[in-house]
């Protein structure tokens, strides 16, 4: 384990699997991340884990699924850390740089292509949640008809979710979603704020990511996404869709906070 700290936060990277996090919260305090406790193998099959990790988009049960298992190069010190995962059956590297700031953390993600061919692909970025919270995604201000004729935002619900779930709140400022089971649930947003948080045990984490309105973007437009089960809950970014060409990389930025949260949101407020 590679282990970071300041005087506000602590942060723990995986060096026996990985890309992943496995540990963030503050200095003195409890875990905000989700961790299972499957133990790390090498067999050849992908294992949850837990914690922060690095995907590709758009889904699929084999590309997306590529074990994370194998140890992962790990360089830095207690304030900084690169972490490289060796290419995988299909040539994509993963690279996670992570920088404490604050009582918070800079992230950059990268995927690079090594294989011989193109490949349509997005960089997704996928913080597990300890349970018993509830996520808010802020919404873009109100603007009154006539003067607003045109959309701006996407909301995009999987077959598995219920809009009349009563564990998502809709509501004008943003949008709540409990975490909690027993049903899987998730939503994608295609949202210019690119902000996500959640409140857990007298915290609110946030995570910060980028908008580009001309760009297309997975899951029907999504840049944020919130899936949740019976487990924990996951706050999801995504970058554009974009044709990597071998020796290409592309990029996903984040930037965490931490602060401490007085009141507990309930769904709508």
């Amino acid at each position: 384990m590679h282990r970071l700290h300041n005087e506000h936060v602590r942060l723990a990277l995986s060096t026996a699997f990985g890309p992943r996090i496995l540990h963030f919260g503050p200095r003195v305090g409890p875990n905000l991340l989700w961790v299972d406790q499957d133990t790390p193998q090498d067999d050849g099959e992908w294992h949850v884990y837990g914690g922060h990790r690095l995907w590709r988009a758009p889904e699929d049960p084999d590309t997306t699924y590529e074990p994370d298992n194998a140890e992962v190069l790990v360089r830095g010190d207690e304030r900084t850390a690169v972490v490289r995962q060796q290419p995988d059956r299909y040539g994509l590297g993963k690279v996670m740089e992570v920088r404490l700031d604050g009582p918070g953390v800079r992230l950059v993600h990268a995927l690079e292509n090594h294989g011989l061919g193109p490949v349509e692909i997005a960089a997704w970025a996928i913080t597990c949640m300890a349970p018993g919270g509830v996520a808010e995604v802020p919404q873009p201000p109100a603007r009154a008809h006539p003067d607003a004729l045109l959309p701006d935002r996407r909301v995009t619900l999987w077959p598995y979710t219920d809009p009349a779930d009563p564990r998502i709140g809709w509501a004008r400022e943003r949008v709540t979603i409990r975490q909690g089971g027993p049903d899987s649930l998730k939503v994608g947003f295609g949202n210019p704020l690119a902000e996500l948080s959640y409140v857990v045990d007298g915290w609110r984490f946030t995570k910060r990511g980028a908008w580009d309105a001309r760009a297309p973007y997975p899951d029907l437009g999504s840049n944020l996404e919130v899936y949740t089960n019976a487990q924990m809950l996951e706050l999801e970014t995504l970058s554009p869709l974009v044709t990597l060409q071998p020796g290409q990389a592309i990029t996903l930025w984040e930037q965490w906070s931490l602060e401490r949260e007085r009141t507990d949101p309930a769904p709508g407020r």
